[in-house]
């Protein structure tokens, strides 16, 4: 009996495929690879590691070329965790230290 593919699954890794064909060609990076062989969670861009959720957002909402990469420079340099998604909302560090001082 020959096994079928499983279609949906397939679908999704095409999709994904997609996905970060058009993010690296928007901000003009290069995909590397997936960590730890997973293709559907974090994955090393150029230098980067961000998340398909992440890349799905800044597609989806059509975020100004590299607003990422300031996003991903901002948190590291200021030690911080917020996620893109908030960042685009305009979270910075001094309203984080106004939240936890009030």
């Amino acid at each position: 009996m020959k096994k079928q593919t499983n279609t949906p699954l397939r679908a999704f890794e095409v999709a994904v495929d997609r996905l970060l064909m058009e993010f690296c060609e928007k901000h003009d990076l290069t995909y590397e690879f997936s960590v730890g062989n997973d293709s559907i969670d974090v994955f090393s861009i150029s230098h980067f590691f961000f998340s398909l959720s992440d890349i799905y957002f800044d597609l989806k909402s059509n975020q100004p070329n590299g607003k990422i990469i300031e996003w991903y420079d901002y948190i590291l340099e200021n030690e911080l965790k917020i996620n893109y998604y908030h960042y685009c909302m305009g979270l910075r560090k001094e309203q984080l230290s106004k939240m936890q001082n009030d």
